[in-house]
Order: C-alpha cells, then structure tokens, then sequence
C-alpha cells in the first residue's frame, strides 16, 4: 500500500524544519569558534544554498529508504553522512571579506565550508546525547579534544580535497559514533523506532 502523499508532504516538510533549525543553530555555534573571531561578521549563511543543500539531502534520504525498504527513521550517523555530502555540493557559507587574511584564520577561510560540514556531522551525531539533556561539548567532546582537532583536521581535508561518496561518509561518522557516542545504537536491533534520527 503507497502512503498518502498528504501524509508525505507533512513529513518531508517537518523534516525540512529539523534540518534547517539544525544548520542554522549549527551555525551560530560555529561562527562563535575563536578561529574566526576576527572575521566572524564576514561569514555569511546563504539561505538559498542551504535550502538546496537540505531538499538534496531529504531527496537522498527518500531514495535510500525505498530503494532499503527501510520504515524506521534513519540512523544519525547515516543522517550525518547524506548531509555533509549535500553541504559540500551547495557549500552555504559565504566568505564575504578579502582573500587577504592574516595567520591561521585565513587557512580556516579557506576551508569554512569543510570545517562547518564536519562541524555539522558531529552535532547530529550527537542530537540523541542532547536530547537526553547531555551537554556534547563538556560531556562527550571535551574529554577527547586533542584527538577530535586532528580527526576534524583528516575529515576537513578528506571533505574538501578527495573524492567521497555520502555512504563512505555514513561509515566514517558511524565510526565516530561508535567511539563517542555508542548510546546511539541502542535501538538498531529492535523493533522499535529509533527515538532519534530522520
């Protein structure tokens, strides 16, 4: 039996609104990082581009759950991975300063759409940790900072200079959920709706 396109049409748009509440307060949070502190009123979220890069990823997400015959939500690590992908093809931050930009910031410049999708990937990584009232940056990052900064650093090159597939992505933040955030695939082999995801 198809479901009804009405019934369709609610979900996709309350997905949209997730994703889009999720990218914007992503990027407040990102812009806030001292790397960018001298440049921060340059970054620019383009609204047009981040709209593109969100119906991409709720396209792909469809595709993949009819092609899987998949009824439950989508396993974050699997939302990461679709979504960072679709980032990096519509990259919705704009840069709206010089190319002049002194020390380290400017390598950030440089890279400021790889380093929010990465950024992005771990928030939604983390949202069921959140949602049960952790705080991902004490609780679950904190502890590990030192190896996330390289890890981020492998991932924002990966992102930005190879060639990569949103599957292989998934695999990488799976990995990443794994290691920090293992309450995550509480549910997998259950019956039950994963209480977080898409």
């Amino acid at each position: 039996m198809e479901p009804d396109p009405l019934e369709l049409d609610t979900e996709y748009s309350e997905l949209w609104k997730k994703r889009i509440a999720t990218l914007a307060q992503a990027f407040n949070e990102f812009i806030r990082l001292p790397v960018f502190e001298p440049e921060k009123e340059k970054l620019s979220l383009d609204g047009f581009a981040l709209d593109d890069a969100v119906n991409h990823y709720l396209s792909d997400l469809a595709v993949l759950k009819r092609r899987y015959k998949v009824k439950r939500k989508a396993q974050l690590h699997r939302v990461a991975g679709l979504l960072v992908a679709a980032l990096m093809r519509y990259r919705p931050i704009r840069y709206l300063g010089t190319r002049d930009v002194p020390g380290s910031t400017g390598r950030w410049i440089a890279f400021v759409n790889e380093s929010f999708a990465v950024h992005v990937g771990v928030a939604i990584c983390g949202e069921y940790y959140a949602s049960r009232g952790a705080s991902i940056q004490s609780d679950v990052l904190a502890p590990h900072r030192e190896a996330l900064a390289h890890w981020h650093g492998s991932m924002t090159y990966l992102i930005g200079q190879r060639n990569f597939t949103s599957e292989a992505l998934a695999l990488v933040f799976e990995t990443l959920c794994l290691w920090l955030f293992p309450g995550n695939f509480a549910f997998v082999d259950t019956e039950e709706d994963l209480p977080a995801g898409d």
